[in-house]
């Protein structure tokens, strides 16, 4: 009943018509032929390998492409599928037309109905990030400041040691390279710097967190927001942010977005009780192919 076929002479139309439309299902998908027009008569040849159109019977019904595997890991560049009946039976056919003992990553924006797509294919829901954003316009600046707290504006040639230590601490991971004097300076000589919205916390003269605000095709993002491990739990965040939040308002921005990872709890029920909105997700989902026997 389904077939995958490699991109050829043949259906190349019909592909190019599949591709066009791709952002349809995933605002994440890469447009091939952005690649494949740059590239040599040879090179061109193996890129097209590397596509997979999907047919049921003689329709073709969607295509998937994949990058070079690297050790045991492939990633989709683009995946489209326009008839949604018998997803899994779609599985079996598209995972064998990748390979065997991989796991298969896809980084898809979710639009409404995609998600349930690749889960029904057989994709698991990974990591992601959620875009959140909150209309200034409603705010209530209804959080009071502790006489204890205070907050300070960063002063260039002055406080980058500090803010290094306290995003070197806040974001501390294996998997993360520390910040350095230079990138902070770096930071802030950059045209989406607002230094008149950037903030230390202070427990009287400790600093004892750190948020900013930059600019995003001119739509103000709150980044590098948190609290010292040490400070966590007293509501300090809260009040950080509630800050910043007050600051935009009278600065006279209309919204502001945040992002935040899905799996920092802590973090998304911070900003949603000061009243933050889902904007937009995006999710990394994987399919562990060792697991398809």
């Amino acid at each position: 009943m389904f077939k995958c076929i490699n991109l050829n002479k043949d259906n190349i139309i019909k592909f190019k018509e599949l591709n066009k439309n791709s952002k349809n299902f995933n605002l994440l998908n890469e447009d091939f032929f952005i690649l494949y027009n740059n590239c040599s008569f040879i090179q061109r040849l193996f890129l097209k390998k590397r596509v997979k159109l999907l047919y049921k019977k003689e329709e073709c019904i969607g295509y998937i492409w994949t990058n070079t595997t690297i050790k045991n890991i492939c990633h989709i560049n683009a995946l489209n599928i326009i008839k949604t009946d018998n997803l899994k039976e779609v599985s079996t056919y598209l995972i064998k037309s990748i390979g065997e003992n991989l796991i298969i990553e896809y980084d898809c924006e979710h639009n409404g109905y995609n998600y349930n797509i690749l889960e029904d294919i057989g994709f698991k829901k990974g990591r992601g990030v959620l875009e959140l954003y909150l209309d200034l316009e409603k705010f209530n600046d209804y959080i009071k400041t502790p006489e204890h707290i205070n907050f300070e504006n960063p002063i260039i040639n002055k406080h980058e040691k500090i803010r290094c230590y306290i995003q070197n601490e806040v974001f501390k991971s294996n998997n993360r390279v520390p910040l350095t004097k230079e990138d902070i300076y770096f930071d802030e000589s950059q045209d989406y710097y607002l230094k008149d919205v950037s903030f230390f916390i202070k427990e009287d003269d400790e600093y004892i967190g750190y948020g900013q605000v930059i600019l995003e095709n001119n739509i103000p993002f709150i980044v590098n927001f948190g609290i010292l491990p040490n400070f966590r739990e007293e509501g300090y965040g809260k009040v950080l942010l509630n800050h910043i939040l007050n600051k935009l308002k009278i600065k006279g921005f209309k919204k502001v977005m945040i992002r935040v990872s899905s799996e920092n709890k802590v973090a998304l029920n911070l900003y949603e009780s000061l009243g933050f909105l889902l904007y937009k997700e995006k999710h990394v989902f994987i399919i562990n192919t060792s697991n398809k026997k």
